[in-house]
Parts: C-alpha cells; sequence; structure tokens
C-alpha cells in the first residue's frame, strides 16, 4: 500500500520522538524512527518485519517539517506492542536493553490497564486532547480507584490502587490529596490495632 498525502505527527516517547502517520483516519507508526531511536539494526528490523507483518506493513508518503516529501516504512499503531515483543532483549548489547525494555513494558502496562480497568491511559497526554467520551471513562475509573484506596486495609494495595489513582487524576489535569488522608480503611485498621492493644 502506498498512501501519498498523509499527516506526519511527530510524538513524544520517553524523551525522544516517534513519528505517527494519519492515513485515512487511521494511525500508523514509522518503523525506522522506533529502530532508530532504540539503537536497533534497520536491516535486520526490516527483514523481520517483512516476515511477520508484511501483510499490514505501508510505504507512505509523508511531508516533513522542511516541507519535503519522505517515504516510510510504517505499521498500523495496534501492531507495535506485536512487533516490540518480536525484539528479543536478551540478544541485544547490554546499553540498548534499557531503552528497549521501557517501550515493551509500557505496551504491556497499556494493555493490562485496557484489559483489568477497562481504559489505558497514557500518562503524556494532555486533558485538551482527550475525548469527551476518554474524560468519561477516566473520570468512572478515577472515582472507583478512589473507592478502591478508601476502603482498603491492606498497605500494599491501597498503595497500588493510589499509583493508578494520581496517573488518572493527572491525565483529568487534576491532582489527588495524599494517600494518608484518602486511606480510612488504613487509618480504621490502625485505631483498631491500637485499641486492642490498649
Amino acid at each position: 500500500m502506498d498512501n501519498t498525502n498523509t499527516t506526519l505527527i511527530p510524538v513524544s516517547f520517553h524523551n525522544e520522538f516517534v513519528d505517527l502517520v494519519n492515513s485515512e483516519g487511521q494511525p500508523y507508526f514509522g518503523v525506522k524512527s522506533i529502530t532508530t531511536n532504540l539503537g536497533l539494526n534497520w536491516p535486520t528490523q526490516y527483514r523481520k518485519l517483512m516476515e511477520k507483518f508484511g501483510s499490514v506493513v505501508a510505504e507512505m508518503t509523508t511531508t516533513g517539517a522542511d516541507g519535503k516529501q519522505y517515504s516510510m516504512v510504517c505499521l498500523p499503531l495496534r501492531k507495535l506492542s506485536a512487533w516490540l515483543n518480536t525484539i528479543q532483549v536478551n540478544k541485544l548489547a547490554a546499553n540498548l536493553r534499557p531503552k528497549v525494555l521501557a517501550y515493551q513494558n509500557e505496551c504491556d502496562d497499556a494493555l493490562w490497564d485496557y484489559w483489568t480497568k477497562g481504559v489505558a491511559v497514557n500518562p503524556r497526554m494532555a486533558l485538551a486532547s482527550l475525548s469527551v467520551y476518554e474524560s468519561i471513562a477516566l473520570s468512572k475509573e478515577r472515582a472507583r480507584l478512589l473507592r478502591d484506596v478508601s476502603e482498603s486495609t491492606n498497605r500494599v494495595l491501597a498503595a497500588e490502587f493510589y499509583k493508578d489513582l494520581q496517573r488518572m487524576t493527572a491525565a483529568l489535569g487534576d491532582t489527588v490529596a495524599p494517600l494518608a488522608q484518602l486511606a480510612q480503611g488504613l487509618r480504621q485498621g490502625n485505631l483498631a490495632l491500637e485499641g486492642g492493644a490498649a
């Protein structure tokens, strides 16, 4: 597939830019830009890409910030996690592993959040970019997390709920009260222990 006049959108990801391409309303990513960011060998990745994802690889012509036309090898954004998981971290040079793992882990976390919470939040997305539906979904998830934090009597679990609550709240452009103020269940557990010891 060769699409012309697609829109190139540079997106910040782990302090670097990844090229996203909007083609007919569908997001694609420039595989070479991520490969370069990760310090991987492009010819090797291109060969693997064509072997495993050849049926969905698209070559797109885009206009760069300099006004020139560039041809990019792209995959649908929905295939990012699948492609990243073809990279065997243990075969990479030690200095490349942390960055590849960071990319893979973020994709894993997003998929986990989607399946377990019903919504995955990109911590780098500004509130203004959220749709009404995304804002509503985040608000509902935030309310559920707030309840879970409040009712939890397990410190480790409360801390995990609170971490997710902080992310959701930040995505909605707000701040959250400290855990000690919100976790009534933990405070009640402490009072019961203190009262029983007297």
